[in-house]
């Protein structure tokens, strides 16, 4: 009972309680000054009796209306429970309506991250020495390769200190071959003088001899004597400026290495004027202009490796069992559509200690360039994949809290043996579980091969005769969605 059949039938216990002349004078208030002639007596008598009555109307007003509005909320309830009011005009062959054969599909467990896209080789080109740009060979966002040059620096000073470090080195060369010379005319001057030190020696072994023989006198042997003392003396001589031509050799040497190595330190430096991509990819923007002075250490261009793009996700400690190289990840637009796919490549052995997660990378192939370095993305793990029943959003009403679906049946035979419709909608509640996309996971209620109604829900009723549309109509609406990228 509502509250206004309550309030209703407390006023009629209240009524029948009254005698029956305060009834009488409610329903005919006016009867009796209508008989008696006006007058100053009946006149205030009647006063007093028509103020105490109104009030009984102005109550039995408001309780006829909230009687009637209850009613009519009462039939408004039943009206939209029950489908097409009984004043509705039924088309011929039943409700047109949309048919949906149930079948058994694949329903995934997965967990939603969001994160930013980043390339394996992705770096930022700076020069290594100062400089004025007098020249840009590339383009932004030009594909280049490896070596490809970009950037020119001013090369002119730096070519004028290679130039005279180049002179250098020929001086020292220079240097070194007179020392060369010298050493070896003094080793030959040595072969020489050695000689004649073996000669002296045999001529005072001689003198010697013969001395003692009394063939020569004192005099020859002296002689003999002062001339290898002066062989040898010539000899050690030589020995020494051999000695400091082969320190002036080797000091020479070491020049022209010196000079050698201030050259190649020029020249590199020359080279650095000269800035390359280090590795095939993209060039980035380039905010340099020709005559800009740079430093060491500005940002020149960036280039970046994108045909293959990692995504780091901070994965939950508590699902790190189930984790595993190669499980797979999509990447999902904002309707929960997979737009790629990709895997995991990476697994940290280490737990981030601040949000209790573990860190997992999801490499994506990005051949045709529609992901950037950098793009924040929203992904889908796939933990397992069971098959099951997923039905349209659409075809699922909602009734007091729970849900319900409606299937297409036949009608029990008629008891006169009439012939009824081919088909009537039969209302089915349904358990449901997680939603995936635009479709939910039907746990209880539906079976394989039924038909589901997914049109026309909200005009259906239990038991109310339904007539399929016809299959290229349906085609033709389902199809319409995906023409649409």
């Amino acid at each position: 009972m509502t509250g206004c059949d309550l309030l209703g039938s407390r006023w009629m216990t209240e009524y029948s309680r009254r005698p029956l002349a305060n009834i009488k004078a409610m329903t005919h208030p006016t009867q009796e000054s209508a008989l008696s002639p006006s007058s100053d007596a009946g006149a205030s008598s009647s006063t007093p009796s028509s103020t105490s009555k109104r009030p009984w109307l102005i109550g039995l007003g408001i309780i006829l209306l909230l009687v009637g509005g209850g009613m009519g909320w009462r039939w408004w309830m039943s009206s939209q429970a029950g489908g097409p009011s009984q004043g509705m005009m039924m088309p011929e062959g039943g409700l047109p309506v949309q048919l949906e054969t149930v079948e058994r599909s694949p329903i995934e467990e997965s967990s939603e991250f969001i994160g930013n896209l980043e390339s394996r080789n992705s770096v930022s080109l700076r020069p290594e020495i100062e400089g004025r740009i007098i020249e840009i060979y590339a383009e932004p966002g030009q594909q280049v390769e490896a070596g490809t040059p970009i950037v020119q620096l001013s090369s002119d000073e730096r070519q004028s200190d290679l130039a005279g470090l180049v002179a250098n080195i020929n001086s020292a060369q220079a240097r070194r071959s007179s020392a060369t010379s010298e050493l070896d005319a003094l080793i030959a001057d040595r072969m020489a003088e050695a000689a004649e030190v073996a000669l002296q020696e045999e001529e005072f072994n001689r003198a010697s001899i013969l001395v003692e023989e009394g063939a020569f006198s004192q005099q020859q042997l002296d002689l003999a004597e002062r001339n290898l003392d002066a062989a040898i003396a010539r000899l050690n001589a030589l020995e020494r400026r051999i000695d400091a031509a082969r320190a002036n050799l080797e000091e020479s040497e070491a020049s022209l290495n010196r000079a050698q190595a201030d050259a190649d330190s020029a020249n590199s430096r020359l080279q650095n004027t000269l800035v390359v991509a280090p590795f095939n990819g993209m060039l980035g923007d380039i905010p340099a202009k020709v005559g800009d002075f740079v430093s060491r250490g500005d940002i020149l261009t960036s280039v970046t490796q994108d045909q293959i793009l990692e995504l780091r996700l901070s994965v939950p400690i508590e699902r790190r069992p189930a984790m595993r190289n190669g499980l797979r990840v999509e990447l999902v637009d904002t309707q929960g559509n997979a737009l790629r796919q990709g895997q995991i490549s990476f697994i940290s052995p280490q737990v981030e200690p601040g949000a209790q997660t573990v860190l997992a990378k999801a490499s994506f192939s990005n051949g045709d360039r529609r992901l950037l370095d950098g793009q924040s993305v929203r992904a889908r793990m796939i933990w397992s994949q069971e098959d099951g029943i997923l039905i349209p959003t659409e075809a699922i009403a909602r009734i007091a809290g729970q849900t319900f679906v409606y299937v297409a049946v036949a009608p029990p035979p008629s008891e006169d043996g009439s012939e009824g419709p081919a088909l009537i909608a039969q209302q089915r509640r349904v358990t449901l579980g997680s939603i995936q996309g635009n479709r939910y996971q039907v746990l209880e209620g539906l079976e394989p091969d039924e038909q589901l109604i997914v049109s026309g829900i909200l005009n259906l009723s239990d038991g109310i005769p339904i007539m399929p549309q016809e299959q290229e109509s349906a085609d033709d609406t389902t199809s319409d969605p995906d023409a649409t990228p």
